[in-house]
């Protein structure tokens, strides 16, 4: 397959570096000292003790989209704007769009800049990161969901699928991604608002009981805002969020990671949408809505 991947970081680096072991052909989109270090070293994985390297169609130019029949759409919440307005005159027709963001916001700019038939969400469970620029480092299991608005490009998915799975990566079809989406979203607003605004891991927050209470509030709220917006979460998912966190240990948010870097933060993808959503079912979120405001103080401050 021909596979493009815009922003190419820790998750589409690992997607592509592994397909690109079994013959296809991935194209890597970045930028500077990231795109650099790929062109200069190749694009390296350090997966639990191998080190595995993409040597090859590294780039920052958008049309080399065109040939593409997967492009994994990998950019931060904030970035989706502006890079739908630049790839889009050069998505083509067969093209499909494999979305691997955090939130459940990023998929309605892309069905409406691409229309649903050709978006597909995706949910990455897995834990990598990038260590240098042109590095990144895998640890543990791993395993994504793919799933889609509308059938018309199922069977091209299927190939996808398939693909990653004879590259060694644990990919299956679902047929309610948009509910996993959500459910995944429940970690995301329990803990990366707190750990941005206290600076602390996951462990510290687990471990330390105001910040756990305050965790243990938010995912409350969440939990109401879901089963509002039609994404009702089973015991387990709920459940899950705890136990999921305290097995992580020393982990650092990805919040928190962008902030210690300078980044602007995914504040709107990871905590405004959801404050809109409450808003919108008249749903009551004092702690969401007051560290959403945090928040936004520190990514303002950011600019």
């Amino acid at each position: 397959m021909n596979i493009a991947i815009v922003g190419a970081g820790a998750v589409g680096g690992f997607l592509g570096i592994l397909l690109q072991q079994t013959g296809h052909h991935v194209t890597f989109i970045g930028r500077g000292l990231h795109l650099a270090a790929m062109k200069d070293k190749n694009f390296r994985l350090r997966k639990d003790d191998e080190i595995l390297s993409a040597d090859r169609h590294f780039s920052s130019e958008y049309n080399s989209i065109e040939s593409a029949d997967i492009i994994l759409f990998t950019v931060k919440g904030t970035d989706t704007e502006e890079t739908i307005n630049n790839i889009k005159r050069y998505v083509t027709e067969r093209a499909c769009i494999v979305s691997l963001q955090n939130g459940v916001c990023n998929e309605d700019l892309l069905i409406e800049a691409f229309g649903k038939e050709k978006v597909f969400p995706a949910v990455a469970n897995i834990s990598v990161h990038v260590t240098e620029p042109g590095f990144i480092e895998q640890h543990g299991p791993h395993s994504f969901l793919l799933g889609n608005v509308s059938p018309t490009h199922l069977a091209k998915a299927e190939i996808f699928i398939k693909a990653c799975r004879n590259s060694g990566i644990n990919m299956k079809y679902h047929e309610n991604i948009m509910q996993k989406k959500w459910e995944k979203s429940l970690w995301n607003i329990t803990f990366n608002p707190v750990s941005a605004i206290s600076r602390a891991s996951v462990s510290e927050m687990v471990g330390d009981p105001l910040l756990k209470k305050t965790c243990k509030d938010l995912l409350a709220e969440a939990v109401n805002i879901s089963e509002k917006a039609g994404y009702p979460m089973s015991e387990k998912a709920i459940t899950g969020v705890f136990n999921s966190a305290e097995k992580i240990g020393n982990h650092k948010t990805s919040m928190l990671q962008d902030l210690e870097k300078g980044k602007r933060m995914e504040v709107y993808s990871l905590c405004g949408y959801f404050v809109e959503q409450a808003n919108r079912y008249n749903v009551q979120t004092p702690v969401l809505k007051t560290v959403y405001h945090f928040l936004q103080h520190l990514n303002n401050k950011l600019k």
